[in-house]
């Protein structure tokens, strides 16, 4: 009975997202974006705000390979997406074949397809949840069932959990809710919306409670890097792309205008002009139309009065400080609106967009193939349909387009972080402070991570020869002990705004060639540095002859070297 659910319910979305992720299987290996990286270990931070996720990752890798791990794991954030999609253009319709057809426009449009080719999972991974949430709340408002408002709730709590930024969105999504239920015909419409708020803001509370305890606490430096580590000067490295303030606007329409896309580092659809917008504007005229139907149809004129001011509010906002009167706007939000500092790059304000549009879409659709002829030819229409929405984005399909490909750690990155694990001499290391025979004989019940590893060259996003992608800086996630690694982004004139003290004193050591005690600072505890022969690894040379450190490997791809 659950086979058969399944397989009427999800398999077609299955079937969409083992299009995409299908080449990925075929090899081992690890994918490396940009803003997302992964290897053999990953960090338990209860105050980060991917903390569920990486649970989740933990979870899959103690019985499967990390690598294996991380395809399972971006293959459930498109089939979330997918998911959210489907429970809010049910509200709309019945139809499921047209439900499917029209969730595919949440995943391939250019606002994901730019995030997820930056790795910025998160915030596709917000999206779907947002798209699902307000569905179980719009259903709610007609349902009244207080399952439905837990659903929600905790969906909602999710989103901003994933992208701290869809909180705007999700006040938004529950003040339109809201209204909906103040023009209800429910008798008791201050007690429903009593207890939506309190459910709601309860729940979101809650999913959000590692990283808002974890700022009160000091542990975590998200309230300092907020209100220091971004200024004006983040604005303009983020700012939403476009030729002058009409190409921002038409980007900001068209779903697109990510920052991220100027670097290079993926094919940018906007530069694909035998194609690019084409799909958008055979999409147009049913999302016009849905508008016009919404506006029309009694049961849906007040939400779709609120879902146009939506869009409005989220495009004006969208284009940020490239455009005149928004830019005075967004400066303004910025400094005086506390939890706004921290919107750096106004182009998240296309992700209620595209909830927008869609649920235009399907109004527009189910309308569409109401009329006779194309009711006739029902069939051959949903399927050029449903090829449009996929051509908004077609290079999401096979691995991303072939874009992003499994790659494999070099073996001597696994020998270097043996090797740091079975050092004897750091072993002793650590035994000779403590001056205690007894000590000496347990040498092997000491700790092998008792200090960290510094990860040269000092760079926040680098590329390797055996892997050609830039991403930000893989040792981390991939030797056992602590690492430190470069905080310095280097772009759009920021070079590093961490705060952190490895930010604040580590670049002085590198510069002068070593003549600072940074070393001998107990708060970094720094054992080890590692230094990949990569970028600019020549100008460390002097390392070789440094009176602190011994060298005990150099591979083809590494150095490492022991703080004596």
């Amino acid at each position: 009975m659950l086979k058969n659910r399944f397989l009427k319910n999800y398999l077609s979305y299955f079937l969409v997202v083992l299009a995409i992720v299908l080449p990925w299987f075929f090899h081992s290996g690890y994918l490396f974006f940009t803003d997302s990286v992964w290897g053999p270990k990953v960090g338990w931070y209860w105050q980060n705000t991917w903390w569920f996720l990486q649970n989740l990752f933990q979870f899959f890798g103690g019985f499967l390979h990390a690598g294996f791990s991380e395809k399972v794991l971006i293959s459930l954030v498109l089939f979330t997406v997918l998911l959210g999609a489907k429970k809010l253009l049910e509200y709309f319709i019945d139809q499921k074949w047209l439900v499917f057809i029209i969730s595919l426009f949440f995943l391939f449009n250019p606002f994901v397809y730019d995030r997820l080719m930056y790795g910025q999972f998160g915030v596709a991974l917000s999206l779907g949840l947002l798209a699902w949430g307000f569905g179980f709340f719009l259903e709610f408002t007609r349902e009244l069932k207080t399952g439905q408002l837990i659903w929600s709730g905790a969906l909602l709590g999710l989103s901003i959990a994933f992208c701290l930024q869809a909180m705007f969105f999700v006040g938004l999504l529950i003040l339109i809710c809201l209204i909906r239920l103040i023009g209800s015909d429910n008798h008791n419409r201050a007690k429903t919306i009593f207890k939506s708020i309190l459910i709601i803001g309860a729940l979101i509370l809650v999913f959000n409670l590692n990283w808002i305890l974890g700022s009160f606490m000091g542990k975590s430096n998200l309230n300092g890097f907020v209100r220091q580590g971004i200024n004006h000067q983040d604005l303009v490295a983020f700012q939403t792309t476009g030729e002058g303030e009409w190409g921002t606007i038409e980007n900001v329409v068209m779903m697109s205008g990510f920052w991220g896309k100027e670097q290079n580092r993926y094919i940018d659809l906007t530069k694909v002009r035998e194609n690019w917008g084409r799909s958008f504007y055979l999409l147009l005229p049913l999302i016009l139309l849905g508008i016009y139907v919404g506006l029309k149809d009694k049961k849906y004129r007040v939400l779709s009065l609120s879902l146009v001011l939506l869009f409005l509010t989220s495009a004006f906002l969208a284009v940020g400080i490239k455009v005149t009167g928004a830019r005075e706007v967004s400066i303004w939000l910025f400094d005086h609106l506390s939890l706004y500092h921290g919107f750096r790059e106004p182009q998240k304000w296309v992700m209620p967009i595209v909830l927008v549009y869609g649920i235009f879409l399907v109004l527009g659709a189910k309308r569409f193939f109401q009329t006779k002829i194309v009711e006739k030819n029902k069939i051959l229409i949903a399927i050029i349909l449903g090829m449009v929405v996929i051509l908004q984005t077609p290079l999401l399909l096979w691995g991303f387009g072939g874009q992003i490909k499994p790659v494999n750690y070099p073996r001597d990155w696994y020998e270097a972080n043996d090797l740091i694990l079975h050092n004897p001499q750091a072993t002793l290391d650590q035994a000779k402070p403590d001056n205690n025979p007894n000590t000496l004989k347990n040498l092997k019940n000491l700790n092998p991570c008792a200090s960290k590893i510094l990860f040269l060259p000092w760079h926040m996003y680098m590329s390797f020869p055996w892997d050609r992608t830039v991403s930000i800086n893989p040792a981390g996630t991939f030797f056992t002990c602590d690492v430190i690694v470069g905080t310095n982004m280097e772009w759009g004139g920021i070079e590093d705004n961490s705060l952190s003290l490895e930010g604040k004193i580590v670049p002085k050591w590198v510069t002068t060639g070593g003549k600072t005690d940074l070393l001998k600072n107990p708060e970094l505890n720094i054992g080890y540095i590692v230094l990949a022969k990569t970028l600019d690894w020549n100008n460390f040379e002097w390392l070789d002859n440094y009176p602190f450190v011994e060298k005990i490997q150099d591979t083809e791809n590494l150095k490492v070297y022991h703080v004596k």
